[in-house]
């Protein structure tokens, strides 16, 4: 049916990210978790076009950040706010970038080694490749971040909700989808007071 003319696919407000826990009770954990450097290695081992042909599946739209696409237009100039928010290299599919990053992460944390936790919901209906993600962020990271150990925990959505609303991870596959047609919807969640900010981001 995806050949078919009349076939026609529109987006939903929904997007996966990985949540950062800096408030780790675990020092080294926190250092790393905290580190921008260990951040954007991470999401440069991501190869987003091939997840999305090859997992998640067909009508995946790549996002260029967090807010999801053709969710709202700027007033001023029509444009989708998605286009707006892109930030240069950040979404990037490059092991060589995610390797310097990784290299100058361990530099600046002066962790060399370290094992972190990805929890991931084992019954997540609005994201059914969940499970197939986190293993292949596992796989990337044994592959090209020596140093790095990536271990999975599933668990049913009920408890890996409670545990991230605890605060009780390392990182996180979480998800977000907009109620409403505004970027804020996205963006509020990160807010420094936000209730919905259990990884306790902070751009300050």
């Amino acid at each position: 049916y995806v050949h078919n003319k009349e076939y026609k696919i529109y987006p939903y407000s929904y997007v996966s990210f990985l949540e950062y826990n800096r408030a780790n009770s675990d020092a080294n954990k926190k250092k790393v978790l905290s580190n921008t450097h260990f951040r954007q290695a991470i999401s440069a081992l991501v190869n987003r076009k091939q997840l999305a042909k090859k997992v998640v599946g067909q009508g995946t739209v790549i996002p260029t950040g967090l807010v999801s696409t053709s969710l709202a237009s700027s007033p001023k100039t029509g444009k989708d706010f998605s286009k707006d928010q892109a930030v240069s290299g950040t979404m990037d599919y490059d092991v060589q970038q995610a390797k310097k990053d990784w290299a100058e992460a361990q530099k600046e944390t002066g962790v060399k080694d370290i094992t972190l936790t990805v929890l991931a919901p084992s019954d997540n209906g609005s994201d059914k490749a969940t499970q197939q993600v986190v293993q292949y962020l596992k796989a990337q990271a044994a592959k090209y971040l020596p140093g790095l150990t990536l271990k999975i925990q599933t668990m049913p959505s009920q408890a890996a909700q409670q545990n991230e609303q605890n605060g009780n991870f390392d990182i996180v596959l979480a998800g977000w989808g907009a109620d409403f047609n505004d970027p804020i919807s996205f963006l509020q969640i990160l807010q420094k007071d936000a209730s919905y900010n259990y990884g306790k981001y902070d751009s300050a």
